[in-house]
């Protein structure tokens, strides 16, 4: 009796520590990060989809890109197909002069300059799976699309 209670805490440990693991969000900031190294991804609000890195195939190269949520390793958008990144040390930002930034050891692998600055950027993925960078106070991501790409357009 001692061992199967054991053996249910240590499965309840491991189900809360991936499900800890695997959490992620909507949104960054202008002053927040999505980093390849820490593994965080954005999740739009309703799980369809998630924006972070991932290596394809046998390859050893890292893309950032958009893949549907529940159906796993379908990727509908990518990044910097062109431009990989080497290693996990990638880092997307969107920088002060309202540019949405890949970077990968400082250097720009890959950019979208944004139609108009505002005082105060947030990157959102949509569960339409576009991706869109607009103004925190702008409570409808449609009015005031900045940027706009991924999976679905509407």
């Amino acid at each position: 009796m001692d061992t199967l209670c054991f053996m249910n805490i240590i499965a309840y440990a491991l189900l809360i520590s991936c499900f800890k693991a695997s959490m992620a969000v909507s949104s960054i900031g202008q002053s927040q990060i999505l980093s390849d190294a820490s593994r965080t991804t954005l999740t739009s609000k309703g799980g369809n989809f998630d924006l972070g890195f991932f290596t394809p195939g046998n390859s050893n190269k890292r893309y950032l890109g958009i893949s549907y949520k529940k159906i796993p390793k379908i990727v509908v958008w990518v990044a910097n197909s062109v431009n990989p990144t080497n290693d996990s040390t990638g880092v997307v930002t969107v920088n002060a002069s309202s540019n949405l930034v890949l970077t990968q050891n400082n250097t720009v692998v890959w950019h979208m300059d944004l139609t108009r600055q505002a005082q105060n950027l947030v990157s959102e993925l949509l569960d339409s799976g576009n991706f869109v960078v607009r103004d925190v106070n702008e409570a409808n991501p449609k009015a005031l699309r900045m940027v706009c790409f991924g999976a679905l357009r509407k």
